[in-house]
């Protein structure tokens, strides 16, 4: 049980950080674009 609940806080935690790295670049993307204009 503790060895699953571990893998399983891993593996939110890599998903979280890719979702929060998404958002990132697409913020910095974002102020991009605007400055561009």
């Amino acid at each position: 049980m503790v060895a699953l609940f571990i893998i399983e806080s891993v593996y939110n935690w890599k998903e979280s950080k890719a979702a929060f790295m998404d958002g990132y670049h697409n913020g910095r993307n974002y102020d991009y674009n605007i400055e561009k204009k």
